[in-house]
């Protein structure tokens, strides 16, 4: 009489293939997708630094910069006249 605990090689074996198989499909759809997200960010930062370009034309007395917005927007090559404010 068979144990009801003895777990067929076949079957888990069945089961590894399907682990394996997900895992794999998971990794080629990041792979795949990843380009697509880095440059839907780098869209919105470009956006982003033309805001805050804009707004420091508005409100030319007031307005101020972080160093992160700074350094971000000088690595798309937006230029924004405005002090730097903050950053310790």
């Amino acid at each position: 009489m068979e144990k009801v605990d003895d777990i067929d090689e076949e079957t888990m074996m069945g089961g590894f293939v399907k682990i394996f198989l997900y895992v794999t499909a998971l990794a080629l759809m990041i792979i795949l997708l990843a380009p697509a997200f880095e440059k839907a960010l780098e869209k919105e930062e470009k956006r982003e630094c033309l805001q805050l370009q804009k707004l420091s034309q508005e409100r030319r007395d007031v307005f101020f910069l972080t160093p992160d917005q700074k350094e971000q927007c000088d690595i798309h090559g937006i230029k924004i006249n405005a002090l730097v404010k903050g950053g310790g």
